[in-house]
């Protein structure tokens, strides 16, 4: 019976992280689709200086910061204050010598944006490219149905995988207090106090040849892997506190 409930337990975990897995891919979707319609508004606004700059492109990222790139690279970016509780924006840009074709072009660039921007006024633009109207606000509601669906299944599936290590974590403590020696697939250091020296390296393997009435202490027989990839009986630590160990056990 134990084996068919943890056999429905995985489908329906895998059932829950293919489902996240779809909402993700149409969350991306949207967020592309999104992005392209503020190019497209921030174009438009600046159509009369991209007309003489074939060359520069337009991306949106974080949301609300819109760059300008010539073959990848970024020659100007207006970002926003929204880290500090306001939505103000600001041009911003890198300081070079400027002594080639690319970097007064890059100059002029700017210098038509911010001339654009000044005049018509930077937060009265920013409003008309990020507004959340029409087409925008269709995408910002499809968009938050999907991350509501995503925090609750991301919420579930976190709590089964909880559940499913808590499940682990009880049955080789359960075998760990019965005697029956725990071998890990790699070497682990085992720390078994707080104190700067309560250590044992290269572990392989632990056993629990004793504890008190509570469970509460151990007496452990450790095996470590010596340099020359020997397995050697490292020794035995008494009155280990167990909750120092059960983390490492898994």
């Amino acid at each position: 019976m134990e084996k068919e409930i943890k056999v429905m337990t995985n489908i329906i975990k895998q059932t829950l992280i293919d489902r996240r897995n779809v909402i993700l891919q149409e969350i991306q979707i949207l967020e592309a689709q999104k992005n392209e319609l503020l190019v497209k508004r921030a174009e438009e606004i600046l159509k009369e200086v991209l007309v003489d700059f074939p060359e520069v492109s337009l991306s949106i990222s974080y949301g609300d910061t819109l760059y300008f790139n010539v073959d990848r690279k970024e020659i100007l970016s207006i970002n926003s204050r929204s880290w500090v509780g306001n939505s103000n924006h600001y041009l911003n840009t890198y300081s070079t010598n400027v002594d080639t074709e690319f970097e007064y072009r890059r100059l002029i660039f700017n210098g038509k944006v911010a001339e654009v921007l000044y005049k018509g006024g930077m937060q009265s633009c920013i409003d008309q490219i990020f507004v959340e109207d029409g087409l925008l606000a269709i995408y910002k509601e499809q968009s938050d149905v999907l991350h509501t669906e995503d925090y609750a299944l991301s919420r579930e599936i976190d709590k089964m995988n909880r559940e499913e290590a808590e499940e682990k974590r009880a049955k080789v403590l359960e075998s760990f207090y019965s005697g029956e020696e725990v071998t890990f697939d790699e070497m682990r250091n085992i720390e078994y106090g707080r104190g700067r020296y309560d250590t044992v390296y290269r572990v392989v393997k632990l056993k629990c040849i004793d504890k008190n009435a509570s469970g509460k202490k151990v007496t452990v027989e450790y095996t470590c892997l010596n340099y020359d990839k020997e397995l050697v009986v490292g020794g035995v630590l008494e009155g280990v506190q167990t909750k120092y160990l059960i983390g490492q056990l898994v």
